[in-house]
């Protein structure tokens, strides 16, 4: 397995091409799951990334990708770690995770890191990072995820209007018996 050296530079040069990628977009939609799928794919050990809409009174996953991973509603109450970063405005780093919480994903989740998504002063979203290397998260993580919540926040009301890959999803939790 290649390990990445994390650096500021790296980090700075991946954040670049977010920003590339969200200035640059015609379809605001694509672009912010562009975005997402460039930092899941930098580093390995970032093996499930899930993107979910604040609503009302709950979230709903409008991205993931990794492990093939889904979970059995699309929609989450405002509970638990995710709600939590709704109502306290901070992100969480989960070192040591695990539990009932992961029971329905396929991999074994040792850390987790969520982060709210602002707009215009607003929590519109919470990205969640899973890994199943512990320990999986750090300081440089959380400010570059920070970063990169911050550049796509202004896409992400795209997601609302423009869902992607609902068949393939309404499919996939078929075949697991979800749905």
């Amino acid at each position: 397995m290649t390990v990445i050296r994390r650096t500021k530079f790296s980090d700075g040069y991946l954040l670049e091409k977010v920003r590339a990628i969200s200035e640059s977009a015609r379809d605001r939609a694509d672009a912010c799951r562009h975005a997402l799928n460039l930092v899941h794919d930098t580093f390995p050990h970032y093996t499930w990334t899930g993107l979910y809409l604040k609503r009302p009174r709950s979230l709903f996953l409008a991205f993931h990708r990794g492990a093939d991973a889904i979970p059995p509603e699309p929609s989450e109450p405002l509970e638990g770690l995710l709600g939590w970063a709704v109502r306290s405005r901070r992100p969480q780093i989960l070192p040591d995770a695990g539990g009932s919480r992961y029971e329905h994903i396929e991999i074994p989740i040792k850390s987790e890191i969520i982060l709210p998504v602002f707009l215009q002063g607003r929590v519109v979203a919470v990205l969640d990072i899973c890994s199943s290397k512990p320990k999986g998260f750090d300081r440089l993580d959380q400010d570059l995820l920070e970063a990169v919540c911050k550049t796509i926040a202004p896409l992400v009301p795209a997601l609302e209007e423009k869902p992607a890959g609902t068949d393939a999803l309404e499919q996939r939790r078929q075949r697991r018996g979800y749905g």
